[in-house]
């Protein structure tokens, strides 16, 4: 009888967590597609597993889920080899991960020719081993068009505060301009008109 009480809470405690568990699955799935980044997961054999972000399609226009990794990155054909010793590099590690992760693609050849950048992540089992990463892109355009204006408005800016700074300068310059532009003016305002050329 007791087996009997306990088998039944065993199975609305299973039930319980189950509903907990997929609760919270539907709650992470929110929360990484209403992100403006495009985040997947890659293993060890670069193979892209199937948890990624809604974004991925619009940041790095394509779903990843199941697709190489190097595909998904864009990589032209002689980079591969390159990036398959990167991979294995990675996953070994030879150095940290951080050392070796900024090594990897940084950018995206966007058909729009937005600026895309990638960051990568470590995920690492109770063994503290590196089991997969996690691949973030970023659309940095809006980002690269702020720095260049705010480039351009600097160097604009220091224009002005040069020409402030040798002001006699600028004057002087501006009135021997005035002077040898009114000698000219005399000159050939003396001088007679000859149509024939």
């Amino acid at each position: 009888e007791e087996l009997e009480k306990y088998s039944k809470n065993l199975e609305k405690m299973v039930e319980e967590r189950t509903l907990e568990i997929k609760t919270l699955n539907n709650l992470m799935t929110a929360l990484l597609n209403s992100l403006e980044q495009g985040f997947f997961v890659f293993d060890t054999e670069g193979t892209c597993l199937p948890v990624a972000s809604s974004a991925c399609q619009r940041v790095i226009e394509k779903d990843p889920k199941g697709k190489k990794v190097w595909d998904v990155l864009g990589l032209e054909p002689k980079s591969i080899p390159g990036f398959k010793k990167w991979l294995t590099t990675l996953y070994l590690e030879m150095l940290p991960f951080e050392d070796l992760s900024p090594l990897g693609p940084q950018k995206y050849p966007h058909s729009k020719g937005n600026e895309v950048k990638f960051e990568y992540f470590p995920i690492r089992s109770a063994e503290v081993k590196i089991t997969s990463v996690v691949a973030v892109a970023t659309d940095i355009t809006d980002l690269i068009q702020a720095q260049r204006e705010a480039e351009s408005e600097k160097a604009y800016a220091k224009m002005i505060l040069q020409m402030i700074k040798n002001k006699r300068q600028i004057q002087s310059f501006i009135l021997e301009t005035e002077s040898l532009l009114a000698e000219m003016n005399l000159y050939f305002s003396q001088q007679p008109l000859n149509i024939d050329g």
